[in-house]
């Protein structure tokens, strides 16, 4: 409703009276409803506990044997010396010898060792020895074999020998087998069997058990086969160079022996004598008026005199 109607309907009251203004009905205004409180109880009983489960043990498990494992399958052939090899077991260890490395003296070792150095001595070990550098000296070991390298030394080898084509060994070569494959200058001794492959060269006598010859193998020497030993020669084939002797030094001639100095007998001086009092010249006369100035010099001369004395 608008101003307008507003003032229309208070005039209209003013003119019917009071009346007429309470007999009109106005809305009321209606009482808000009033919120509902819930009652909270004063207790709260607890829940009553779950009684335990009961221990029951469980059935052991039945034992169940375990399958057999298939065989491994065989390991591929090494590329580095052409034979197949098992890893080294965790206990075991293997002496390398890196590339660069001179050693001058022998090695000896209870482990396996690989060799890529030079080595100016003897190498002896228990275990299986690999070689590619240089050696100068006899090598010792289980199982040898030789890669690429010159050799100026013998080879004892309690196993297989084995010397690939780019091997050559300058002196005596003793194992239970060889495989030849390289040259060797010297005298070789096999208790087993004796295999030289198409290039293999041998400058020497040669003593095996068995012998297996490919086409191109060369034996330029006396053969025994059957035996293991060759008679004994009166000069080994590899004979270690000679260390320089060095220059003889002249021989000083010896020094003639000095008698030791013996010393002198204490000479016993006199005692020096005692210095003389200095004698007095005799004064002259002096004139009866010059003593009294002359005094006090005669003086000072006799203080001088005494001081000297």
């Amino acid at each position: 409703m608008g101003l307008r109607d507003n003032f229309r309907q208070a005039a209209k009251e003013l003119m019917d009276g009071p009346e007429a203004a309470r007999s009109r009905s106005y809305p009321q205004p209606q009482p808000r409803p009033e919120p509902v409180q819930e009652e909270t109880p004063m207790f709260t009983p607890e829940p009553t506990p779950a009684p335990a489960p009961v221990y029951t043990p469980e059935p052991e498990p039945a034992y169940e044997p375990e399958p057999p494992r298939a065989p491994e399958p065989p390991r591929a052939a090494d590329p580095f010396f052409g034979r197949s090899y098992e890893p080294a077991g965790p206990q075991e260890l293997t002496t390398i010898i890196a590339p660069g490395t001179i050693i001058r003296g022998s090695v000896e070792s209870n482990t396996s060792m690989e060799l890529y150095g030079e080595v100016q001595g003897d190498i002896v070990t228990t275990k299986d020895l690999k070689l590619k550098g240089k050696i100068q000296g006899n090598a010792t070991g289980g199982n040898v074999e030789l890669y690429s390298i010159h050799m100026v030394g013998n080879v004892t080898a309690s196993g297989t020998a084995m010397l690939d084509s780019e091997s050559e060994v300058e002196g005596d070569v003793t194992a239970e087998s060889l495989i030849l494959n390289g040259k060797i200058q010297g005298d070789v001794q096999v208790s087993k069997r004796l295999s030289l492959e198409g290039s293999a060269v041998i400058v020497g006598r040669v003593a095996a058990e068995r012998l297996s010859v490919d086409e191109g193998a060369i034996i330029q020497g006396e053969i025994l086969i059957g035996k293991s030993v060759l008679p004994p020669k009166q000069q080994p084939a590899y004979a270690p160079p000679a260390r320089p002797v060095a220059p003889a030094q002249p021989v000083r001639p010896a020094m003639p022996t000095v008698p030791p100095v013996q010393p002198r007998p204490a000479v016993t001086r006199p005692a020096a004598a005692a210095p003389k009092p200095p004698v007095a010249a005799p004064k002259a006369p002096v004139a009866p008026k010059a003593a009294a100035k002359s005094a006090p010099k005669a003086e000072e001369k006799d203080a001088e005199e005494k001081k000297e004395d």
